[in-house]
């Protein structure tokens, strides 16, 4: 099982989406997406922020057994995933960020990156699987009309030139 580190206010920097009035609002929108999208999959996941959690206030209806969230002390967010990296071991870890010194150095203790844009596309794919359904096999898209006759004349003309 992998874990997944989400630097939550790069992820939240990055995404329009997530803009609230609020960066209590920015917090919860992203754990939600994380909730309800499930971009990390059926792995674990931690978000970590800058900060103090007793500064913060709690977050609302945040389920902590889905996703941890993990508020620096003392430390940047930067430094508080480096050393979750350093300590975990890296082959386990997927860290989601767009902060080059930290895709750097984890990627050279051997963790994956994530960009923010496939982890946020992630959770939009999973969206759509779940709104086709249960069903194990997704319908074809439909071709163009002509797209048959188009597909022989290319195979009558090519296989002709491969002959000569």
């Amino acid at each position: 099982m992998l874990h997944y580190i989400v630097d939550g206010y790069n992820v939240i920097r990055q995404t329009g989406f997530l803009s609230r009035k609020t960066l209590r609002g920015e917090r919860e929108g992203l754990i939600r997406f994380v909730e309800e999208r499930k971009p990390q999959g059926k792995n674990r996941i931690t978000i970590v922020f800058d900060g103090q959690k007793d500064i913060c206030p709690p977050l609302k209806g945040i389920k902590e057994e889905k996703v941890k969230v993990v508020f620096a002390r003392g430390i940047s967010a930067d430094e508080k995933i480096k050393r979750m990296v350093e300590k975990e071991g890296a082959k386990q870890v997927v860290v989601v960020s767009d902060d080059k010194e930290i895709r750097v150095y984890v990627r050279a203790l051997g963790a994956r990156v994530l960009s923010v844009k496939e982890f946020i596309e992630k959770g939009g794919e999973r969206r759509e699987r779940k709104k086709e359904g249960s069903s194990s096999q997704v319908e074809r898209k439909r071709l163009p009309e002509g797209i048959e006759e188009i597909t022989s004349e290319l195979k009558r003309l090519w296989l002709k030139e491969r002959a000569v």
